[in-house]
């Protein structure tokens, strides 16, 4: 009987400002990752990076390949991701959410370690950390006016200096 030809996965557009670099040994079958848009006709599943989209996604050009809506932000932010019209055109959704239908977390199992080391204790000069790693705020709890509300507590003055982490902190912008 002669073998079965790769699952192909097409990754259609940039995770970004760059391409991921999946291993496909970490495939529960044969499987070959492209980016090559020329091979959709051919792919077998389309992941599509939904914060990345940036044009009209392409009609499905065969039955039964599988559309895949990825993503690891909130619906917040990527509000495609609520959107029922825009997630009808996919099979599945892969993101952070246990209710996905593929559950990506944001950890895996490399972290188990850090995860199960206890803390560092706080200290007094840094006692809360703010982490923030997306540049849009679109909670309406934002880094400015967490840290401004903050002053006008009673406690400001033990919640302030405060240690910052991510791309998009007040911590780029200068104000460790």
């Amino acid at each position: 009987m002669p073998e079965a030809p790769p699952v192909l996965v097409l990754l259609l557009n940039r995770f970004f400002d760059h391409w991921p670099n999946p291993d496909p040994a970490a495939c529960m079958v044969a499987c070959e990752f492209t980016r090559d848009r020329r091979r959709l006709p051919h792919a077998d599943a389309v992941i599509v990076h939904v914060p990345s989209l940036a044009e009209p996604l392409p009609r499905v050009l065969r039955r039964g390949q599988f559309w895949v809506a990825w993503s690891m932000d909130s619906e917040v932010t990527v509000p495609a991701m609520a959107n029922p019209e825009f997630l009808a055109r996919f099979n599945l959704t892969m993101t952070h959410r246990r209710d996905a239908d593929i559950w990506v977390p944001y950890v895996g199992t490399a972290s188990r370690p850090a995860l199960l080391t206890p803390p560092t204790p706080k200290t007094a000069s840094r006692p809360v950390c703010h982490f923030q790693s997306n540049p849009y705020d679109r909670s309406g709890g934002g880094w400015s006016n967490w840290s401004n509300a903050s002053k006008s507590t009673p406690t400001a003055p033990s919640c302030r200096p405060c240690q910052t982490r991510g791309t998009s902190t007040a911590a780029t912008r200068g104000s460790r």
